[in-house]
């Protein structure tokens, strides 16, 4: 099983872009801020940077990272910005409750989030319907959640009392059955026989010979990620936003996703206390920092890996461009991967460094550095190391050989070698191979030419112990260790009539990989599925994330409201009286509604850019002006059972919504 621990201790937190415990200056006058903020919003923000000269020439720029970021970083103290565009509102901290009389944002647009798969089988061969009530299958083994008496589970016949779609993704990704249990088991009998019958994900079936082996992948967004908070928030108790709340806190918590087992079961310690603290003790505390899980494969469930090969060369000619290390058999034995993955593409590479790789040189292996100088520790690559080793960094599962790892390279000729290539299955180093059987392990390091591994770009706490002091001086940076992303970058899956894989951002990127693999789902922003025809959102609760069904949330509560249906907002902690300089002027231009039919202003590029804006027909039943509205917080949110909200928006300054 494939385990990547980054830095020197259990953890370490992101996806993608600078964090908020980087070694930021405080927001001060609200100007020369890199802001960070939701990817889902990434295009948006930026399109209205690009006319927004008032914030541009304060040196406002956009860098992202997830909607959990932004929140850290407007509740940190001092906090290093005091806005952000978010992918829902506020998640409960004590550090965001210190500001519970002042947060507010301007709800911008509308979104969806989209259960994405095939179009050819999970829309026509299979109906297109996640799976709500009356489907059953039968489970050999242990069953908390059967019916009475039997070894039949049956969708959403369960003591929870939640709707069938959500047993349906509790148990794909979280492995949480519908019994009182909440304690989730994701090696259980009810999960392997619920994910070995793919039909029995949609409410109708499917016809016969459809992905007889099950379901293959499940793709999710990473822990920092707003999709994420609102995917788990939706799916109802006990999950909840995953590394929002964790981030905000500065606390460990417990992640829920399967991917995630390694954290909460096999880790080496040191292990977190829930303040962050290192525990003494040697049982795991299962509690990790938001984001720790983006690069791992620890599903308990394992899925051989796709190797459809050539009959001359021995080239892959379809299948999985990524694979674990292999472990057991012969040498080109093929590997395996988890059932759930994390897909988050880097923003701070470009895609020569994401995808646009050359082939290995045919066997060639030589000895590269993984690092030349700091930041950071290097992780190891499983855990337990091969043979009981201590420390395991190299992709072959080995140690390092002096400062260096056995890695396959291009060879450019006169003795020039370059090691950010696509190594092919059946070339693995053979002086040291400890155990490992599939070369292609090492495509899922995204490395440098020089054979140093790339960084993300997001700046963690190198010990977890100084995370919850705020220390931000001993800081490093994730390496790419788990590059899932890259999985089908330049084969599809056998059988697959899909296209190869190469978008910028994750949400393309995970529909993408549900039709390059149709065997796969994955959950993403609603506009996943307009990557291309051969991607189906399915319908959830037997509703379909249409503009009229989203638009239904503004509303009076309705059944037939989306239910992963969600507003989209620019939002500040600080109360939007409170900003100055380039910040206010970014404000303002996001308070600047516009039309959607002439393609200005806010509207306008919410429109361009595939959500549903304030101004749209379906909206208007709602919201009659058409334009950006501000919303206050509900008291609700910092003090349970209280009523109201804290009439934030009264202060709102003049003229900023127009």
């Amino acid at each position: 099983m494939r385990t990547i621990f980054v830095g020197a201790t259990v953890l370490l937190v992101g996806a993608g872009a600078p964090m908020a415990w980087a070694a930021t200056p405080p927001d001060t006058n609200g100007n020369n801020i890199a802001l960070q903020g939701s990817d889902t919003l990434e295009e948006v923000t930026k399109a209205i940077l690009a006319t927004c000269t008032g914030a541009t020439s304060a040196g406002i720029t956009y860098s992202g990272g997830g909607s959990g970021t932004g929140e850290t970083a407007m509740s940190t103290t001092p906090p290093t910005q005091k806005e952000a565009p978010m992918s829902r509102f506020f998640n409960a901290s004590a550090a965001v409750c210190a500001f519970s009389s002042t947060m507010e944002g301007l709800v911008i647009g509308l979104d969806g989030l989209a259960v994405v798969g095939s179009q050819a089988n999970a829309g026509s061969a299979c109906g297109g319907a996640l799976a709500r009530n009356t489907v059953s299958f039968t489970v050999s083994g242990s069953c908390p959640g059967c019916d009475a008496g039997t070894s039949t589970y049956t969708i959403g016949n369960g003591n929870g009392g939640f709707a069938g779609w959500k047993d349906v993704l509790k148990l794909v990704y979280t492995g949480l059955d519908h019994s009182t249990s909440t304690t989730p088991d994701c090696a259980s009998p009810t999960r392997k026989a619920l994910v070995a019958n793919y039909g029995k994900l949609f409410q109708t079936g499917c016809t016969t010979g459809t992905c007889p082996q099950g379901l293959k992948h499940a793709w999710r967004r990473g822990d920092a990620s707003g999709t994420t908070d609102v995917f788990l928030a939706a799916l109802g108790s006990p999950l909840k936003g995953l590394a929002s709340a964790q981030i905000a806190n500065g606390k460990p918590a417990k992640n829920w996703f399967c991917n995630a087992t390694p954290l909460n079961t096999v880790n080496p310690p040191p292990f977190l206390n829930s303040d962050g603290t290192v525990n003494s003790g040697t049982t795991s505390t299962g509690l990790s920092f938001g984001g720790a899980s983006d690069y791992l494969d620890g599903d308990p469930i394992r899925v051989s890996c796709d190797t459809t090969l050539s009959d001359d060369d021995g080239n892959l000619v379809s299948g999985d461009n990524v694979c674990n290390y292999g472990g057991a058999g012969a040498l080109g034995t093929p590997g395996t991967l988890g059932l759930v993955l994390p897909v988050e593409v880097p923003t701070n590479l470009d895609a020569n460094a994401l995808y646009n790789i050359p082939a290995c040189t045919a066997g060639k292996f030589g000895l590269a550095p993984p690092r030349l100088l700091s930041p950071g520790p290097l992780p190891n690559y499983m855990t337990p190391c091969p043979g009981g080793a201590t420390s395991c960094p190299c992709p072959n599962g080995g140690k390092l050989v002096g400062t260096s790892c056995w890695q396959p390279y291009q060879d450019l000729g006169g003795g020039a070698r370059n090691y950010n290539c696509l190594n092919q299955q059946q070339y693995v180093q053979g002086a040291v191979k400890n155990g490992t059987t599939d070369g292609r392990t090492y495509n899922l390091f995204a490395k440098n030419a020089n054979g140093t591994y790339a960084l993300d770009g997001f700046n963690v706490p190198e010990d977890p112990s100084s995370f919850a002091s705020g220390d931000d001086t001993d800081l490093t940076q994730r390496y790419i260790t788990g590059a899932f992303y890259r999985i089908h970058m330049a084969n599809v899956s056998t059988g697959s009539a899909g296209t190869t894989c190469q978008k910028a951002d994750s949400t393309a990127q995970i529909g993408c990989l549900t039709q390059a693999d149709p065997c796969s789902i994955g959950y993403a922003g609603r506009e996943a599925d307009t990557v291309n025809a051969n991607i189906v959102a399915l319908t959830v609760n037997g509703i379909a994330d249409s503009a009229a069904n989203i638009a239904k949330l503004l509303g009076p509560t309705d059944p037939t409201t989306y239910p992963l249906s969600r507003k989209l907002f620019f939002n500040t902690l600080q109360g939007f009286q409170s900003l100055q300089g380039g910040e206010l002027a970014l404000a303002r231009c996001f308070g600047n509604s516009g039309s959607s039919s002439a393609n200005t202003g806010t509207n306008g590029v919410i429109k361009s850019k595939g959500f549903i804006p304030m101004d749209d027909p379906t909206v208007i039943p709602f919201n009659a002006s058409g334009k950006v509205v501000c919303q206050s917080a509900a008291n609700s949110i910092c003090t349970a059972g209280a009523s109201g909200d804290n009439g934030a928006c009264a202060s709102i300054p003049a003229g900023l919504i127009q």
